[in-house]
């Protein structure tokens, strides 16, 4: 008969375990013989100086008080180490003991793999290590949520700012992190940095099937992937990004024109080749050049419209609008603007919204919006084929409009390096119009907020060609 898990109570005392180490650990810790003799239990509870009682049972993450660290001692949260525990034992009825499986932190990856760029790890980020340890009970200090991040998870949740947080493993002996950091994340190849402020370093997320990749929305503009859509135009593309389909929405119009399609190709130096647009029902083959080599875009028709085979280098524009046929694309338009109006309003301001994450992004903690905006334009493409909104909708999401919709945060610093720009009469009235909004009211600091919100990159796949 199975022996049922005892539970613990003791006091917190002064921690005595060092930092872990692979060579050794607390030398007061017991010896894996010694570890197989004690009595097991399922739990065990830590009575601070307060009285307050704190319970740790198997299988929860905890924060672990660093050595040379006493209970009552300032400590950043992030500061402390973080470890899962994976048994309990009595060695005697004060001295109880758990083997616990290690996260490390960044730098301490590092230590280990110098080719592994702690930088783009984050304060609270952990790396689950195959390194197991005993450690003491007595310098346990609280149970922590620990959240996984998936690059390619569209309904990835919600990962706050100041919540510990995972997305590698790490194996030492063999040095190995899982997945490659970077691997599968952008042009450069570089992972996503959480902690960088920048607004050039947030990252957009192309929810396309076939795509599914962040980009830094600075490799995007280096690229020439910016994009010159009207705001109207871009939220529109925004919306027939599909997150399950390739090709057009059922339910929406195309969302653009030939025109569209044609400068969308012409300012990236892009050279379609074979194959039908989306009116002619496939996919385009784009070959993107000027410095990105052998990177294939497919599907720059995706809600533009297109004529099929064509190649810029050889067409006669002018031939060539003489025997278009344009389709009515204004009345197309105004029935998509009706169909939407009639939904709730922050839904489909929601679904329209750029898929993001980076600390400038902050109310989109540490995940971005990606969940949301994905769960917001499902709702919506259902909707526009007939089915009831939920009548709960914003709990489906699963955060409120404020972490949904992108609001970018510049850097004091960045703002004096943009207004210090240029010399003579230019730079001096940048200045004076940054001084002017220094003393306005807090109110209108709100105001320029939402103005720079509205001024968020407006970025191109270069995977698709959609917009991101």
């Amino acid at each position: 008969m199975p022996r049922r898990a005892a539970r613990l109570t003791l006091p917190k005392k002064k921690p005595t375990n060092k930092k872990p180490k692979l060579a050794g650990g607390d030398p007061a810790a017991p010896t894996d013989e010694e570890w197989e003799r004690m009595v097991e239990y399922g739990s065990f509870i830590v009575r601070d100086e307060e009285g307050d009682e704190h319970t740790f049972k198997r299988g929860d993450v905890a924060m672990v008080l660093p050595h040379g660290v006493s209970p009552g001692d300032p400590i950043e949260p992030y500061d402390y180490w973080v470890a899962k525990i994976r048994e309990v034992r009595l060695r005697t009825q004060q001295d109880v003991w758990t083997k616990i499986q290690w996260y490390w932190s960044g730098q301490e990856v590092h230590g280990a793999v110098k080719s592994f760029d702690d930088k783009a790890c984050g304060r609270y980020e952990r790396i689950f290590s195959d390194h197991f340890d005993y450690v003491s009970t007595s310098a346990f200090d609280a149970v922590t949520p620990m959240k996984k991040l998936n690059d390619s998870d569209i309904e990835q949740p919600h990962i706050p700012r100041g919540v510990f947080y995972t997305r590698y493993t790490f194996e030492y002996r063999a040095r190995n992190i899982q997945p490659k950091p970077g691997l599968t994340t952008c042009l450069c190849l570089r992972p996503y940095a959480p902690d960088d402020p920048a607004p050039l370093s947030l990252m957009h997320f192309c929810p396309r099937p076939a795509c599914r990749r962040w980009f830094h929305a600075r490799c995007l503009l280096r690229a020439g992937l910016g994009s010159e859509d009207p705001d109207p135009a871009r939220r529109r593309r925004l919306l027939l990004a599909s997150p399950d389909v390739e090709g057009v929405v059922e339910g929406l119009g195309e969302g653009g024109g030939e025109e569209e399609a044609e400068g969308v190709n012409r300012r990236c130096g892009w050279r379609e080749g074979t194959g039908m647009g989306a009116r002619g029902g496939g996919g385009v083959t784009v070959e993107v050049q000027g410095g990105l080599d052998a990177v294939v875009v497919v599907g720059v028709g995706v809600g533009v419209g297109t004529r099929g085979r064509r190649s810029f280098e050889d067409e006669d524009p002018e031939e060539d609008e003489e025997e278009a046929v344009e389709p009515d694309s204004d009345a197309d338009a105004e029935s998509d603007d009706m169909r939407l109006a009639a939904l709730p309003r922050h839904l489909v301001h929601i679904a329209e919204q750029p898929i993001v994450r980076g600390a400038a992004f902050p109310a989109g903690g540490v995940a971005g919006n990606v969940a949301a905006v994905v769960r917001a334009r499902r709702m919506v493409y259902a909707a526009l084929r007939g089915e009831e909104v939920p009548a709960g909708w914003e709990e489906e999401l699963g955060v409120g409009v404020e972490e949904a919709v992108v609001e970018v945060e510049v850097p004091s610093d960045e703002e004096e390096e943009e207004d210090g720009e240029g010399d003579g009469e230019e730079g001096k009235a940048r200045g004076k119009a940054r001084e002017k909004v220094k003393g306005k009211a807090k109110g209108r600091m709100k105001a320029k907020k939402r103005e720079r919100t509205e001024s968020v990159r407006a970025l191109l796949c270069p995977d698709c060609g959609g917009a991101i």
